[in-house]
């Protein structure tokens, strides 16, 4: 406005526009173009200008920054390009010539250099300097200066100053405009001495003004009113400002005394507190606990910016959660949330943060926000969300059925191999209770254990049972269950571990079989039957007991004539038909060999010799082998020993007793049975004194070895010899192996004896070799 009245005091010959007052130059039409070039261009360039309005703006300063350099190069050089004339088509001053490029630059480079906006910093104070320089050297004080006539019209002078505070303040959120807009002490008297600044030139030329075409006297008096009119602005502009500085002063210690009560109570806080400036992210204050929360000593935050906190790997989640709290403390002005933050050393921190803005007086909006560190509460969760995986995983991947069950034993949850033990899917069993496929000898046990793990009488319980799948099969298991618990201790569900031991199962009950079976007949075997005739004896009988032992006549002659096969077949055969003649309650085995041994319970003597005496005549009727090439039959003889119950007899002595019956049935001809008869005597009974002689013989080295050689004829070398055993008479005497090889073999001697034999023959070759003696 002020160069376009410049233009129009031009036209229309009128000194008030064009500055010509006071003895001063008229404002420069050149001039008034450039800086309204400048003026025009600081308005296309304000902020939200469109980018045509800012392309404009630039155009237009760049055409004033050159007209200017022409003009100056020109002045310099002594070139006239323009015809010049007096008044306001006089050349332009040479200040203003300097002044205008840099006003132009200062304009072009206003937005460079974000966010610091170096360039605006630097130019601004360079112009304001030259701009001074030129007021002071060419303005209306040139003359108390340097006595020269001014050279800047007023409203040029009024103009330049106009362009300099538009480009100062073209910006309002950076630079001189945002200090001004601040808040405080200091923007507050900027905002009053600046304009009284300008004021006090303007009232000087109004007063020169008014003084104009008065007589002395009266152009005195209106200088002198000017003068006091200044002091009195002055005195008014001191005491304002000191009572404004007194007002902040009292506000200053008020908010003071507020901010050290405020601060005694955040130092008592168990929470970290932090207050950020929103308009630059900046930390303006924190409480002790924050402070140590993130390793700084105390203050160390102060002035720095919120991210140094700000953990520098976020993921987007993260980035997503920090929009979404932007967005609600936009929205409500406050915010709850839980997220990351960094140590000083690195290391990760989570806090529970509750945020609120409010304004504090100097720093404007801030962000309030108070974190609770729930680091190790977050790590708790992260820990059991990572159990909770890897026992999912383990659940779905372990190789032995898993199922969780509730209280009222229903399935919760089952893995795969848990379906595959039972042959029913998830959906299947979510509808079921482990009681709906236990076999029903197993769920009276079953039940009673797991009433006292549910009751909390016991932690856990371990079981063989077993489970009837989906298709009637019955599956052995064996079932490990654990109480789980709630973090309170209270239990809420079961945890089954089912391991299918079917195939185990199947080869324990075989072992056991064969424990106590005999493979080939399948009958008991010796150590069955001597459990079975102690159980008989101990349990006692109204009638007495009876055994039988029952040996096959000629089956060694049976064995070596046909072979082993059908000697198998014969026992077999035997085995068969004793098992078919039995009472169920008596007890049959195979001892070895072709001896079978019976116990009859309940049994009067009578009786068992005449079961005795049926079963050898049904094994020499129905015991044969008839075939094409062969055929083999055989008869049996058969010993009888009882046990009455007036007259209990001890088990060895029992088994003594028929084994010696059985031995006189074969002296009595075979094919029969005989019932032992204690007090008779018989070469068998003599046979068991012999027994003892010859035990009694071999624990006391009575024995004796002569050796017989047996020669090559016709060939030399030493050689062989056959040894003779012999046993001593106590008279002295030598006594034949017939008298005691018989009772050896009966009494199952006959390894002892043999081993005697090797041992005493290798003593002698021992000692023939010590004694280099050729001979035996």
């Amino acid at each position: 406005g002020v160069c376009a009245a410049g233009v129009v005091g031009w036209i229309f010959d009128l000194p008030l526009l064009t500055g010509a007052f006071l003895n001063g130059p008229a404002f420069p039409v050149a001039s008034a173009v450039m800086l309204g070039l400048l003026a025009a261009a600081l308005l296309l360039r304000r902020p939200g200008a469109s980018r045509n309005s800012e392309r404009a703006g630039i155009a237009m300063a760049w055409t004033a920054a050159l007209m200017a350099l022409i003009l100056l190069l020109a002045d310099l050089v002594g070139i006239d390009l323009v015809n010049w004339g007096s008044g306001s088509l006089m050349s332009p001053a040479l200040a203003a010539l300097v002044n205008v490029p840099l006003l132009a630059i200062s304009l072009l480079l206003v937005d460079s250099d974000a966010p610091r906006y170096r360039w605006q910093r630097i130019l601004l104070p360079v112009v304001g300097i030259a701009f001074l320089g030129s007021l002071l050297t060419n303005g209306y004080q040139a003359v108390l200066v340097s006595g020269d006539s001014p050279t800047f019209s007023y409203t040029g002078a009024l103009a330049l100053v106009l362009v300099y505070m538009g480009c100062a303040l073209m910006r309002p959120d950076r630079g001189l405009a945002q200090f001004l807009s601040a808040t405080g002490p200091g923007p507050s008297m900027a905002r009053l001495l600046v304009p009284t600044a300008l004021l006090i030139p303007l009232t000087m030329v109004l007063a020169e003004l008014a003084a104009e075409g008065l007589d002395p006297d009266e152009a005195a008096l209106i200088k002198g009113l000017d003068k006091i009119l200044m002091l009195i602005l002055l005195l008014w502009m001191i005491t304002y400002s000191s009572r404004r500085l007194q007002r902040f002063y009292e506000s200053w210690k008020q908010a003071s005394s507020e901010l050290e009560s405020q601060a005694n109570v955040l130092a008592r806080m168990s929470e970290g507190v932090v207050v950020m400036r929103i308009s630059d992210s900046r930390i303006v204050l924190t409480n002790p606990q924050f402070d140590a929360m993130h390793g700084y000593g105390r203050g160390e935050l102060t002035g720095r910016h919120i991210d140094t906190i700000a953990p520098p790997d976020l993921s987007p989640q993260e980035l997503k959660l920090r929009s979404d709290v932007l967005h609600e403390l936009a929205d409500r002005g406050e915010t709850s949330y839980e997220s990351r933050s960094v140590r000083r050393d690195g290391s990760d921190i989570w806090s529970r943060v509750n945020g609120v803005i409010s304004t504090v007086p100097g720093d404007g909006p801030v962000l309030i926000l108070v974190k609770h560190d729930v680091t190790e509460e977050h790590r708790a969760i992260h820990a059991g969300r990572d159990a909770e995986l890897r026992f999912r995983q383990v659940f779905e991947q372990s190789p032995i059925g898993l199922c969780l069950v509730t209280l009222e034993g229903r399935f919760e949850k089952v893995n795969q191999s848990f379906e595959l033990i039972t042959g029913y899917s998830a959906e299947e069993l979510a509808g079921m209770s482990f009681a709906d496929i236990t076999h029903p000898d197993d769920l009276e046990e079953d039940l009673a254990l797991t009433g006292e793990l549910f009751a909390g009488e016991r932690d856990g319980f371990t079981m063989e049972k077993r489970y009837i799948r989906k298709n009637g099969e019955v599956v052995w298991i064996y079932l490990t269950v654990a109480m789980l618990r709630n973090p309170d201790g209270i239990p809420y569900q079961a945890l089954s571990m089912v391991e299918d031991i079917t195939e185990r199962q199947r080869l324990g009950q075989q072992l056991k079989y064969l424990a106590d079976h005999d493979p080939l007949t399948g009958l008991f075997n010796r150590r069955r039957f001597e459990e079975e005739l102690n159980s008989a004896i101990a349990a006692g009988h109204e009638r007495g007991i009876a055994i039988l032992v029952i040996d096959l006549d000629n089956f060694k002659f049976v064995n070596d004539s046909y072979g082993h096969t059908v000697g198998d077949r014969l026992i077999v055969r035997t085995g068969e038909l004793l098992r078919s003649r039995l009472r169920a309650d008596d007890t049959l085995a195979r001892q070895g060999g072709d001896e079978f041994v019976v116990v009859l319970r309940d049994v009067e003597p009578e009786d068992a010799l005449a079961t005795a005496e049926e079963l050898v005549r049904l094994i020499a009727r129905d015991v044969r082998i008839e075939g094409a090439e062969n055929s083999a039959r055989v008869t049996a003889s058969i010993g009888v020993a009882v046990s009455s119950e007036g007259q209990p007899v001890p088990e060895e002595t029992l088994m003594m007793q028929a084994d010696i019956a059985m031995y006189e049935a074969k002296d009595a001809g075979r094919n029969g049975a005989t019932v032992f008869r204690p007090g008779a005597d018989s070469h068998v009974t003599l046979g068991i004194d012999w027994a003892g002689k010859l035990r009694s013989a071999l624990e006391n080295d009575e024995l004796m070895v002569y050796a017989q050689p047996i020669c090559r004829l016709g060939e030399s070398g030493p050689p062989h010899h056959e040894l003779f055993i012999r046993m001593r008479d106590p008279n002295g005497g030598v006594i034949m192996p017939g008298a005691f090889l018989p009772t050896a073999e009966r009494h199952d001697l006959v390894q002892e004896l043999d081993s005697w034999v090797i041992r005493k023959a290798i003593s002698i070759l021992a000692g023939i070799d010590r004694a280099n003696s050729p001979r035996l």
